[in-house]
This record gives structure tokens, C-alpha cells and sequence, in this order.
């Protein structure tokens, strides 16, 4: 067991890590909240301090040629070199991959104050990038987390692997004539002109047409959806859920 003082804190949740004591958690831990900080813009060497970063740790990837150290307006700045974005990339990449694993495929809670965020912390730092790639391809190859934010896409993307056949895909590439089940929408503004629309999550989803525009028959109304709108809702093949 780890005294308090050893224990490892999630930087951004407060939540004690069960892997603490590694070295590649305190690196992926490091990454993703200076990478998260690094994403919003607050990128000055002030915002980053106030954030619980500390001169040594920005310093020490600096050393490691991972974060580059520039200025504006007479502030330094900070921003990763080539290989540190790389490293960030993958490491957000396994951890919001982890969080569409455990919100989709087991139905955990989204609220900060549940699970998820705590369980995909433990999950990403235990998960090797080829295992973060298959993940990606069991679900269809998500662009987005469940809290909305982009998942970087992984070499499985560019090659667009269907190995394993994903428990949901985007209604932009589902087929005419079929019939699917809407499991989830990604975005809170697309759930909302989904609603207003009459359609929800459970609904019962029938694909007349599929170009220029989306045509779908919904509890005996037929509604034409864009791509913009399209692309954030995951369904499955109806049939495929009495199996």
C-alpha cells in the first residue's frame, strides 16, 4: 500500500490513482493535464503554474525537447514540440477512448462526480496504443468523447479497419434500407435538434435515402437530417440487437 504522501492524484479530478508509483502514470498524467490547459489557449507560464503545474515539471519536458518555451507580448509561453504533441495526443486519445468504452459498451455514468472520468483515468494508464487502437475499432472509430471532446484519431482511422465489426457507427454511414436503433448523440446541440425533432435515444430508425441528405422514417414521421447533424448520432442495426 502507498502512504498519502505516495499516492499519485489525478491532476485534474483529485481522484487517488491505483496505478500510483508508475512512472509512465505520472508521465501520462503530466501530458494530459498540460495538454488540456494547452488545448483552451491558457498557455502563458503563469496560467500553467496556477493550474498545479510546477517550474519543474514544465521545465524538466522542456529539457527532454517535449515543450518548447516562446514568448508573446512579453510572456512566456508554452507548446509542444512535435514529439511532445505526439506523446499528448496518444495519451488523451487512450483516456477519452476509455471513456466511450466504459459510457457506451457498459452504461457507466457521464457526471464527473460518478465513475467514468475516475475509471477511464485507471483504464488509459493500463492500455497499450495498439489495445487503444482496437478499442477504437470495436466502436466504430469515435470522433468524439462523451463529454464532446475530439478523440485524436489513430493509425486504425487512416486505414479505416473494420477487423472487428463496431457495436454502433455514425448514421452517415449507415445504408438505405435498413433499420437501426439510435444508441447515442454525441453533442448536446445535436441531441437537442434531435429531440425538437422527435427523435431520441431508443428510437426506432428506418433509412430511406442517404444522399445529398439523410432520409429517415421515425415513429411514422419522415425527417431529413445533414451530415453536420448526422455524424454525432452512433445506432445499430435493429435486427442485430434480438441476436
Amino acid at each position: 500500500m502507498f502512504s498519502e504522501r505516495e499516492k499519485l492524484h489525478c491532476r485534474e479530478t483529485g481522484e487517488v490513482c491505483r496505478y500510483a508509483g508508475r512512472r509512465r502514470v505520472e508521465r501520462d498524467h503530466l501530458f494530459e493535464h498540460l495538454g488540456l490547459l494547452l488545448e483552451l489557449n491558457k498557455n502563458t507560464l503563469a496560467q500553467i503554474s496556477a493550474h498545479g503545474i510546477t517550474h519543474s515539471d514544465w521545465e524538466g519536458l522542456a529539457a527532454d525537447g517535449l515543450l518548447q518555451i516562446g514568448d508573446r507580448d512579453g510572456a512566456p509561453v508554452a507548446s509542444w514540440t512535435p514529439r511532445g504533441e505526439q506523446i499528448f495526443k496518444a495519451t488523451i486519445r487512450r483516456h477519452r477512448l476509455a471513456e466511450r468504452l466504459l459510457a457506451d459498451v457498459l452504461g457507466m455514468p457521464l457526471d464527473r462526480d460518478e465513475k467514468t472520468e475516475g475509471e477511464a483515468c485507471t483504464l488509459e494508464h493500463s492500455i497499450e496504443d495498439e489495445v487503444a487502437d482496437s478499442i477504437c475499432t470495436l466502436l466504430g472509430h469515435p470522433r468524439f468523447c462523451p463529454h464532446g471532446y475530439p478523440i485524436p484519431p489513430g493509425e486504425c482511422c487512416a486505414r479505416k479497419d473494420a477487423a472487428v465489426t463496431p457495436f454502433w457507427i455514425p448514421l452517415t454511414r449507415a445504408r438505405r434500407g435498413e433499420t437501426y436503433v439510435i444508441h447515442t448523440v454525441l453533442e448536446t446541440d445535436a441531441a437537442e435538434r434531435l429531440i425538437r425533432m422527435g427523435v431520441a435515444t431508443g428510437s426506432r430508425i428506418a433509412v430511406r435515402q442517404m444522399k445529398p441528405t439523410i432520409v429517415i422514417d421515425c415513429e411514422q414521421t419522415t425527417l431529413a437530417l445533414d451530415a453536420d447533424l448526422a455524424q454525432h448520432v452512433l445506432v445499430r442495426k435493429a435486427k442485430a440487437l434480438l441476436s
